[in-house]
């Protein structure tokens, strides 16, 4: 797209150009329908006073993301350390199924004035000026922010329902969405707008496309952007273009307002349905997992230290058996429920979790199987737990994640 430039022009095209023979007719009348189209646009919206707004809320909440710890560049820089990057974005407000869908909806407009570094501050905040600064001219200053609010909310939407493990953050989806707008607008007045202005959305639509398919398709890409919240707000941003799109120079206060009411109306509409119509809480599967490990550790000391204390003779197999029911069966009674918990798991650690099952399960039965022996002393009961307790522990090894 070409730069439109924010001072409005002080002469005419007349004075300006020179008269052209029969070979330069086409392109002088491409320049004097251009310019006499911005003249009209800026003379409408002489100012634009809401993208420089959003980026300094994005410039603030990037500075105090760094001074609480993210990485300045990018925060996928050091893998041992994503894990306590995402945290912080989290406890900021990343857009992330299980907290948002968990009743913190008001995360999918957080997300919005949050970066994973400069790299991918600079890049969105070089391409809302840029596509931005016309579209808010068109559409006039409260359009613009409602269309900008309303498709990163419908981005960020789209985002909770494809990725149901991952923090989401940036304003991205947003962006997408003004670029939608831009498009629906050229294409609805393409019979009005200048030749070299409908070039150019063109030119926006393919290289739009062309991002889109290098996002979802790069093998180093695909996992790090959020191609559902791009998807999600380019195309609520066609239908919010296509709603708000008005000739330039036909434009009045009344026609204005109603076309905002109807994007107010639009937005909150599909944001309360993608709300209500969510197929329940999804866990928190890092936290989950971290909680059941602490767990078994738990039952690991209080198993050793019943052991020792047997082995050493300062308890007998009653005694130990005892022990085991009021210290150890209770911790794989908690582990075992909080594995069948009515929450909804992602869909990539499905088999995790039902492998988990099955070892906390094993593991409970060959608990059982050892306090029988101790109360018995029957030799059966003894070789059944040793079996179960190895058989959990050789598919704990097979399901586990493996290093990177």
């Amino acid at each position: 797209m070409e730069h439109l430039s924010n001072d409005q022009p002080k002469t005419s095209v007349d004075t300006q150009d020179p008269q052209f023979g029969p070979m330069d007719s086409a392109p002088h009348d491409d320049r004097r329908e251009l310019a006499e189209f911005v003249q009209r646009l800026f003379k409408q919206t002489p100012r634009i006073r809401v993208i420089p707004l959003l980026i300094l809320a994005n410039l603030v909440m990037m500075i105090f993301l760094v001074r609480d710890g993210v990485d300045a560049i990018w925060p996928g820089r050091d893998p041992q350390n994503m894990h306590r990057q995402a945290m912080l974005l989290i406890d900021w407000g990343a857009n992330y199924a299980p907290k948002t869908a968990d009743g913190e909806w008001w995360r999918l407009a957080s997300a919005l004035f949050l970066h994973a570094g400069f790299i991918h501050f600079g890049m969105n905040m070089l391409t809302l000026y840029g596509v931005g600064a016309f579209v808010e001219r068109f559409c006039g200053h409260v359009g613009f922010a409602l269309l900008y609010l309303g498709t990163g909310l419908c981005g960020s939407l789209a985002s909770v329902y494809w990725h149901d493990d991952v923090p989401s953050v940036g304003a991205s989806g947003a962006i997408f969405g003004i670029v939608g707008v831009f498009l629906a607008c050229a294409w609805r007045q393409r019979k009005v707008w200048p030749k070299r202005l409908r070039r150019s959305a063109r030119m926006l639509a393919f290289q739009c496309i062309g991002l889109l398919a290098i996002f979802q398709f790069a093998p180093g890409l695909r996992d790090l952007v959020d191609n559902a919240g791009h998807l999600g707000g380019f195309f609520s941003g066609i239908v919010g273009g296509l709603i708000i799109c008005q000739p330039v120079g036909q434009v009045t206060r009344w026609s204005r307002a109603i076309r905002n009411l109807i994007i107010v109306l639009a937005t909150a509409g599909t944001v309360a349905v993608g709300i209500t119509q969510y197929p329940g809480p999804m866990i928190d599967f890092p936290a989950e997992y971290q909680r059941i490990g602490e767990f078994e550790k738990d039952a690991d000391r209080e198993i050793q230290s019943i052991e020792d204390r047997l082995q050493a003779g300062a308890i007998n197999g009653i005694e130990a058996a005892e022990e085991y029911k009021n210290d150890v069966l209770p911790i794989f009674e908690t582990i075992r429920s909080r594995l069948n918990a009515p929450e909804r798991i992602p869909a990539s650690k499905q088999r995790l979790w039902d492998g988990l099952k099955t070892v906390f399960e094993l593991r409970f039965l060959a608990t059982q199987k050892r306090i029988q022996y101790l109360e018995t002393g029957n030799d059966d009961h003894h070789f059944e737990s040793v079996r179960l307790y190895e058989e959990a522990n050789n598919l704990l090894r097979s399901i586990q994640p493996k290093p990177n």
